[in-house]
């Protein structure tokens, strides 16, 4: 096998890849999703005036502020979210050619190796959405509170209520605060183990590869995997 051919073709195919992906659809990803953002904000912006003082009274205005603000990014996200799923199966599919090519069936040990992460990814996913619910509850009540607060702080400065008011505001803060903490604690464990994944990988295929098959490693098929 001419290697310098095949090494050739697979920078171009990566710098394709990573010039297609990674520049022109973030480009018009983030396009479309602040078309999209501007879009909702002033739908919820016309709904509101619409909507009858009755309707609204079932929310409070930290939920209505909560709406447009943490609720619209999670709407906007799901475009970059969606672009990185389809491209991500693409490169995965584009990568496991080559590494057949090179290594054969050893593949797949990799492909296993990177299943096996899933499910514990889900798991902390599903944390991270649970974490994420109760601090938005909590985000909701402070919202809720400080608005009261400032809408009578009149009163609330004729009676000397400010420090009652204030811790319990800061008390509501504190446990907002310790379900975002938690939330980022398992967003550094998530990130850790993708960016792990790959070495994890390379080590599962050459292991395959050498110990298993029997196979002889060459530095040419080492350097496939950089």
């Amino acid at each position: 096998m001419d290697y310098g051919y095949y090494f050739a073709t697979l920078m171009l195919v990566t710098s394709f890849l990573s010039a297609l992906c990674d520049f022109n659809f973030n480009f018009y990803v983030n396009k479309v999703s602040l078309r999209v953002r501007c879009a909702t904000v002033l739908s919820l912006y016309d709904k509101l005036l619409q909507v009858p003082i009755c309707r609204l009274a079932k929310f409070s205005s930290g939920q209505l502020i909560n709406f447009m603000s943490t609720d619209v990014d999670r709407i906007v996200n799901f475009f970059n979210s969606f672009h990185a799923l389809w491209s991500l199966i693409f490169k995965l599919s584009v990568a496991l050619y080559l590494l057949y090519r090179e290594v054969g069936l050893a593949f797949l040990s990799g492909f296993f190796a990177a299943l096996l992460m899933v499910p514990l990814n889900l798991y902390i996913t599903f944390k991270i959405g649970s974490m994420s619910g109760k601090m938005m509850a909590f985000k909701d009540q402070r919202m809720r509170l400080i608005t009261e607060t400032m809408r009578a702080i009149r009163t609330v400065k004729l009676s000397n209520w400010e420090r009652y008011f204030e811790n319990r505001i800061e008390h509501i803060r504190s446990k907002e605060l310790k379900y975002l903490s938690r939330r980022k604690y398992l967003d550094a464990v998530c990130v850790y183990l993708w960016a792990s994944a790959p070495v994890l990988i390379t080590i599962a295929i050459l292991s395959t590869y050498t110990v298993i098959m029997h196979e002889k490693l060459t530095a040419a098929k080492v350097c496939c995997f950089y």
